[in-house]
């Protein structure tokens, strides 16, 4: 576990630095694991390193669920609804039964890359509240 806390605790840029590498890594897995799984292995990580550099563990075990809240719902959420819109969206053209025109298919990058502005936002409210409790 040493290995792990001395990796983390030396990341450049201190507080700042572990929070902002601590908000992607949460982004990341939570594309592929689900909140409890996140909380299992992030809470045995993470907390050792924090209370090293000296951030409150108060904030830091409930801030974050805000924090990442955004951050989870963003990766969590959206690869399940980017799932569920790639099993609608029609994968041939089709004649549009109001308009009688024909509907080019929509592809998976198509969808992906719509869901790609809805992410600088929450990354944004991160930053915002890493900042705010600098002050």
């Amino acid at each position: 576990m040493y290995g792990v806390e001395h990796l983390l605790t030396s990341l450049p840029g201190g507080q700042i630095g572990f929070l902002l590498f601590v908000n992607a890594f949460v982004f990341v897995l939570a594309f592929f694991l689900d909140f409890f799984e996140l909380a299992f292995i992030i809470i045995p990580l993470l907390g050792p390193a924090a209370e090293k550099l000296g951030i409150d563990l108060i904030w830091f075990g409930v801030d974050p669920r805000r924090q990442h809240a955004d951050l989870v719902h963003a990766s969590t959420h959206s690869d399940f609804a980017l799932f569920y819109l790639r099993s609608v969206a029609p994968k041939e053209s089709y004649i549009d039964r109001v308009t009688r025109k024909r509907m080019e298919p929509v592809t998976t990058g198509q969808i992906y890359w719509g869901a790609v502005p809805f992410v600088p936002y929450p990354g944004f409210m991160v930053l915002v509240v890493i900042y705010s409790r600098r002050s």
